[in-house]
């Protein structure tokens, strides 16, 4: 679909350095306002991590019973069960033990969408 280009000392900061990383797309509105429908995701992939090795507050792409999601990974206040949550509140947490088959594919690091016409009127020149 095109071509995306990374300074290198950026893909270095982010172990995304010597084609390690990967660029997909985003579907759908449940990681608005952080992350919109179409934008390009910036994933560095490490099949080793676990649940319970992410960090807070982190934005990672899980294999969800055979489908690529992408949440913040958090574990739930009563019962302390692990849930994939979006940004976008009228989305419901995804329970990740409940059977499903899941597998945690990497950290997304970077996040980059065209601009709304609603938004151009917000980047004016001083």
């Amino acid at each position: 679909t095109g071509m995306i280009q990374f300074r290198k000392s950026f893909l270095k900061s982010v172990g995304a350095d010597n084609g390690k990383g990967r660029v997909v797309y985003a579907k759908g509105d449940s990681m608005e306002p952080v992350i919109r429908d179409g934008a390009a995701l910036l994933v560095v992939p490490n099949e080793s991590l676990t649940l319970r090795d992410l960090a807070s507050g982190g934005v990672y792409a899980i294999n969800y019973d055979g489908k690529m999601i992408v949440k913040t990974v958090t574990r739930e206040r009563l019962g302390g069960s692990w849930v994939a949550r979006s940004f976008n509140p009228s989305h419901a947490d995804i329970p990740l033990e409940n059977g499903a088959s899941v597998r945690v594919l990497g950290r997304v690091v970077w996040a980059g969408a065209r601009l709304r016409n609603d938004e151009a009127g917000q980047w004016r020149p001083e």
